[in-house]
C-alpha cells in the first residue's frame, strides 16, 4: 500500500525535477540575460515597447525585389527603434534577474505588444532578397537587429516576470528567420516547454 502512493508519486516528482532544467536549458539558451535599471517598471516598460511597435510597423515592408539602399534604410530605423527600446528600459551589460510583482493585464499587453514586433520584424528579415544577405553591411545590420531584439525580450521578461512565455505561446508555429537565432533560442525552448504543458 505504501509502494503504491510512492508510485503514484512518481510521475509528478519527475515533471518538477524536470521542470527547472527545462528552464535552465531555456535560460542558457539566451547566453546572457541583461540587468535592467533599478527604476524600471512594468509602465515604463510598456511605454518603451509601444513605442518601438509604433516604429517597426511603420516601416516599409521589404520582398525579394526590394533593392539595398531601401533594405538599409528599414534595418536601421528597425535597429535605432530596438537601440531606444533598450535604452528606454534602462538595460544594461548583464546581471540577476530583477523581477517585480504586475498585473496580468499588464504582462499580458506587452506579450502581444512584442509578439507583433517580432512578428513584423521576422516578415521583414525573410523578405531581403538571398542576393542582399551576403552584403556585410547588411549582415551586421541583421545580427544587431536579433541581438537587440533578444535583449529587449529579455529585458522586459524581467520587469514583467513571464512575458517571455505568453510571446512564445502567442507565437506558436511563426517560422523564425535563422537570422533572428537569438530570438528563436529565448522562444523556442518556452514554446516546447508550453506544448508539454
Amino acid at each position: 500500500m505504501r509502494f503504491s502512493s510512492l508510485l503514484l508519486a512518481l510521475p509528478l516528482v519527475g515533471s518538477v525535477l524536470a521542470a527547472p532544467a527545462k528552464r535552465a536549458a531555456a535560460s542558457s539558451a539566451a547566453a546572457a540575460v541583461p540587468s535592467v535599471s533599478a527604476s524600471a517598471s512594468p509602465a515604463s516598460a510598456l511605454s518603451a515597447i509601444q513605442k518601438l511597435q509604433s516604429t517597426v510597423s511603420s516601416v516599409t515592408s521589404i520582398n525579394a525585389s526590394t533593392v539595398e539602399s531601401d533594405v538599409k534604410s528599414v534595418l536601421t530605423t528597425v535597429e535605432g527603434a530596438l537601440s531606444s527600446a533598450l535604452s528606454d528600459l534602462g538595460v544594461k551589460g548583464v546581471s540577476a534577474n530583477v523581477n517585480l510583482s504586475v498585473r496580468q493585464d499588464t504582462a499580458s499587453e506587452a506579450s502581444q505588444i512584442l509578439a507583433q514586433v517580432v512578428q513584423v520584424t521576422n516578415s521583414l528579415v525573410k523578405g531581403i532578397s538571398t542576393d542582399l544577405l551576403g552584403n556585410s553591411e547588411l549582415s551586421t545590420l541583421l545580427t544587431q537587429i536579433d541581438s537587440d531584439l533578444g535583449k529587449v525580450l529579455a529585458g522586459v521578461d524581467q520587469i514583467l516576470t513571464g512575458v517571455l512565455s505568453l510571446v512564445a505561446s502567442l507565437l506558436g508555429d511563426l517560422g523564425l528567420s535563422g537570422i533572428l537565432s537569438n530570438v528563436g533560442s529565448l522562444l523556442t525552448p518556452l514554446s516546447g516547454l508550453l506544448s508539454i504543458l
